[in-house]
């Protein structure tokens, strides 16, 4: 059996191998890139389809159309898969808030964008399926708390990121980057998760959404306001 130790050991391992987002290639042999997209794009399938239960190795090699030793070259094992799917729909995420050196940031803008990613996303009856399903993984060998590290833990962190960047030039107060990233999230999501969870129709409309994103976005820069 496993120290604890030697468990967390491992699991900071492989968070910086999905950090860094590189492959190392064997000698003489680049790394295939369309193998790499073609893996991760069979692997989200599957797991927002489907469920966590059906990302397998053997599943996501036949999906991707590679073979299963090309699989495991990148990723050892499914639970690594996994994260990697959620850290790469967290990253899709934080694009939209992405600071560009010398250009002025435009707060409501990016937020507005961020937010309409995000709520796209979380409406999605594939997504609110693949909750259900996570619900149910409990207890199996599946790692929940390193997917939620490595998903909707990495996208509070970029979000924060942002935050504290701004904060830093002036154009919003933010004392605790963390936690004013978690409100904007929270105030994003609001019950809708929970009533798609419960089976109650969503208006998953453009418009709805967009109004939606427009209101928490002014709310949330009004709360953060620079004084100066």
């Amino acid at each position: 059996m496993k120290s604890k130790t030697s468990t967390i050991n491992e699991r900071k391992r492989t968070d910086n191998m999905l950090d860094s987002d590189k492959q190392v290639a064997q000698p003489g042999r680049p790394i295939d890139k369309d193998k790499d997209q073609a893996i991760l794009e069979a692997a989200r399938e599957l797991l927002f389809g489907e469920g966590p239960h059906a990302v397998t190795m053997e599943a996501v090699a036949k999906l991707a159309g590679v073979s299963k030793v090309t699989l495991y070259s990148r990723h050892s094992n499914r639970n690594e898969l996994i994260a990697a799917v959620m850290r790469r729909q967290a990253e899709s995420f934080a694009e939209t808030i992405t600071l560009i050196p010398g250009v002025k940031p435009n707060a409501n803008k990016s937020l507005l964008d961020f937010s309409l990613a995000i709520l796209n996303f979380l409406v999605d009856p594939k997504h609110l399926q693949f909750m259900r399903a996570l619900n149910a993984a409990h207890g199996t060998e599946l790692d929940l708390q390193f997917f939620y590290l490595q998903g909707p833990q990495k996208t509070v962190e970029r979000l924060s990121q942002w935050l504290t960047a701004l904060a830093q030039a002036g154009e919003i107060e933010c004392e605790d980057s963390i936690r004013s990233a978690e409100v904007f999230l929270g105030m994003l999501m609001r019950l809708d998760l929970v009533r798609g969870l419960y089976g109650i129709p969503i208006d998953n409309s453009l418009e709805n959404l967009t109004a939606h994103a427009e209101f928490v976005v002014k709310t949330f820069l009004k709360l953060h306001e620079s004084t100066e």
